[in-house]
C-alpha cells in the first residue's frame, strides 16, 4: 500500500523508545535533544526511572515518568536509551538499568548510552570487545569492562551507540536514529 503524495509517513513511526533516566540532575540536553529528535521523526517516547513523579534536569527541565525502571522490559521497545549526567552515577550498577540494558541488547535493540551512563552498559556486560565511549570519569569503567576505548565523541557498533557528554547530544541522536532505521 502506498501513501498518498504530501503524506508522507514519519520516518520513525510506530518506533517505541525508552529513556532511562535519574530521579534528578539528569543532563538536560542528552534528554531533550534525543527526544525531540525522535518524536520529530515519528517514534513514541516513554520515560523510566527509579521513582515515580517527575524527574528534573541540572538545568532545570521537567522530565514526566512513564513508569518504573523496576517494570520496565526492553522487549516492548525499539530501542534503549541512559541519559547521563551527575545523577545518573549513583544508578550505574542499578540493578534495574542494568538488568534493562541486558535485555535490550541481547534482544538486539537498539542499546544507547550518553556521558556516564555508557557505564551502565559496561556493566551490564554489553561493550565486551565493543568501541565505545563515555564521560571522562567513567572510560576506566569501560576498559575494565572489556570495552575498546573510542576517542570519538559519539560511536556506533552496531545496535550500540555511546557518547561522551552533553557537546555530543546532536550526533548521538542521529547515531540511533541510524540504528533504528536500519531494523
Amino acid at each position: 500500500r502506498t501513501e498518498p503524495t504530501g503524506a508522507a509517513r514519519p520516518e520513525l513511526a510506530r518506533t517505541k523508545v525508552l529513556m532511562a533516566i535519574a530521579p534528578k540532575d539528569f543532563r538536560d540536553e542528552e534528554y531533550t535533544m534525543p527526544r525531540q529528535m525522535l518524536e520529530e521523526a515519528g517514534a513514541s517516547i516513554q520515560v523510566a526511572s527509579t521513582q515515580t513523579g517527575t524527574a528534573l534536569g541540572v538545568s532545570g527541565t521537567r522530565a514526566p515518568i512513564d513508569l518504573l525502571a523496576s517494570a520496565a522490559k526492553a522487549a516492548d521497545y525499539d530501542a534503549v536509551i541512559f541519559v547521563g549526567g551527575p545523577g545518573m552515577e549513583p544508578y550505574l550498577s542499578n540493578a534495574d538499568f542494568v538488568r534493562l540494558a541486558k535485555e535490550s541488547a541481547a534482544a538486539g535493540k537498539v542499546t544507547a548510552a550518553i556521558c556516564v551512563a555508557p557505564a551502565i552498559l559496561a556493566n551490564a556486560g554489553v561493550l565486551k570487545g565493543i568501541e565505545a565511549t563515555a564521560w571522562e570519569s567513567e572510560q576506566r569503567t569501560l576498559k575494565a569492562k572489556g570495552a575498546t576505548l573510542s576517542s570519538k565523541n559519539a560511536v556506533r557498533s552496531g545496535k550500540i551507540v555511546t557518547a561522551n557528554g552533553p557537546a555530543a547530544a546532536h550526533q548521538f541522536t542521529l547515531l540511533i536514529m541510524e540504528a533504528l532505521k536500519e531494523r
